[in-house]
């Protein structure tokens, strides 16, 4: 059982697509590694239909490609890091709220905050838009969140008590913004800048135009497609100002975070995209040419974006895809006698313990440097947990994760010594194996 059997950060909703999955197929590895992908392509459809009412069908096109081929997406896409299943319930509730399923939307809502505590950024945003222009739908909403998050929270908090609260919220709160091991704040925004930013200058550039339109009175007071473009436009505003502030102010920020903010960045890209195809010269001889060039424009923006994050995801998929799976793990099935277990890498080391049938030390699945540095978890107790249940093997990649933490490096050299070594395409794959001494 999390929280009370092994440490997780994340909330408890996370684990309820895999769990599911695994009752109905098995530990089926291609089935897991599909679920990211899947719930990638879920957001994407979710992104065309909220495009869909407010920019029309070329505008929904734009916006679903350019958030589907974004190397930032992409990435998401590979890894179940709970932010692409916590995107596709913050979409969906944002489709249901404007069907006006207040009820529906509130439990989408419930289930995103139960998966990721950092969608709670974009509920509030969502339920405050809402409360402005219909506070019985609000109140329905509200009350649906509330009562979803709460019952999910409620139940793992009677299961396992204060440390399901330490973990996933204490945890979050406690960590550093000071680290030798990650990246700094800087670090992170540079990184998503580089890999984001046509998208970026794109819905830059759309934001003076979406904004005087907002302010401007509506000519069409009441019209369905008006209130819907103004809703959409005011909701892409409020995500990204809302979701910019958690950023600032959260002390520990992640590359994979900005997903959220991905969506509504995009939906402004497609605005200034659609502006542009309908807006016309005043020349007559310009006019008349006008449309073929700009969607000639528009084609090779958007074509050149998506094969220039194509291209950057082969390269960095190079540098993180772990593809020595079988062999470590065959190692490992060989090496270990009954009753010995494995730890080491959780990037690694769960899969490993997967494909080779072993059990990780304690269940101590989770072993990344941040629970250390947080004073979540004592490093003591959780060596002297791995000891007690005859940890074999540490495997780990080299000079990553818990292998470059000082603290647990002067464990390792006092009582393993190197066993194997899993050369990899690239340096930061390569596997190293210590065994007990």
């Amino acid at each position: 059982m999390p929280y009370r059997d092994f440490f997780l950060s994340h909330p408890p909703a996370h684990l309820f697509v895999s769990t599911l999955v695994i009752l109905a197929a098995g530990t089926n590895l291609r089935v897991l590694l599909a679920l990211p992908s899947v719930f990638g392509l879920l957001s994407g459809l979710l992104v065309y239909t909220i495009a869909r009412r407010a920019l029309g069908v070329m505008g929904a096109i734009l916006a679903s490609v350019l958030f589907l081929f974004s190397l930032r997406h992409l990435l998401a896409s590979s890894y179940f890091t709970g932010v692409n299943v916590a995107t596709f319930w913050l979409l969906l509730a944002v489709c249901l709220s404007m069907r006006g399923r207040a009820l529906l939307a509130g439990l989408a809502l419930g289930l995103g905050v139960s998966t990721a505590v950092y969608t709670a950024v974009g509920a509030c945003v969502l339920l405050t838009l809402v409360a402005l222009e219909d506070r019985r739908k609000a109140i329905i909403l509200g009350a649906a969140l509330g009562l979803t998050a709460g019952v999910v929270n409620l139940t793992f908090l009677a299961v396992a008590g204060q440390p399901f609260l330490d973990q996933v919220y204490g945890y979050h709160l406690a960590k550093s913004a000071d680290s030798l091991f990650f990246p700094s704040k800087m670090d992170i925004l540079r990184s998503v800048l580089s890999d984001s930013w046509p998208i970026a200058l794109l819905a830059a550039c759309d934001a003076p135009a979406a904004l005087a339109e907002l302010i401007r009175p509506s000519a069409r007071r009441g019209a369905a497609e008006t209130t819907t473009r103004r809703f959409v436009l005011r909701l892409a505003f409020a995500m990204l100002l809302g979701h910019a502030l958690f950023l600032f102010l959260l002390q520990r920020i992640f590359t994979h975070y900005f997903l959220l903010l991905l969506p509504f960045a995009v939906l402004l890209a497609a605005d200034l995209l659609v502006r542009l195809s309908r807006w016309r010269p005043a020349s007559v001889r310009l006019r008349h040419g006008y449309p073929a060039v700009v969607w000639l424009l528009i084609a090779v923006v958007v074509t050149a974006t998506t094969v220039t994050s194509l291209e950057r995801f082969r390269q960095e998929r190079g540098l993180r895809c772990f593809v020595g799976t079988g062999e470590v793990a065959s190692y490992v099935d060989a090496t270990l006698q009954d009753g010995e277990t494995i730890f080491g890498d959780f990037g690694i080391v769960p899969l490993l313990a997967l494909v080779s049938h072993q059990r990780v030390a304690a269940t101590e699945i989770e072993s990344s440097i941040m629970r250390f540095e947080s004073g979540t978890s004592s490093l003591e107790e959780v060596l002297g947990a791995i000891d007690r249940d005859n940890a074999t093997l540490v495997i780990a990649r080299r000079d990553n994760g818990i292998i470059v933490y000082p603290p647990f490096q002067r464990y390792l050299l006092a009582h393993y010594v190197p066993a194997r070594r899993f050369t990899q395409q690239h340096p930061w794959l390569t596997i190293d194996v210590w065994r007990h001494k």
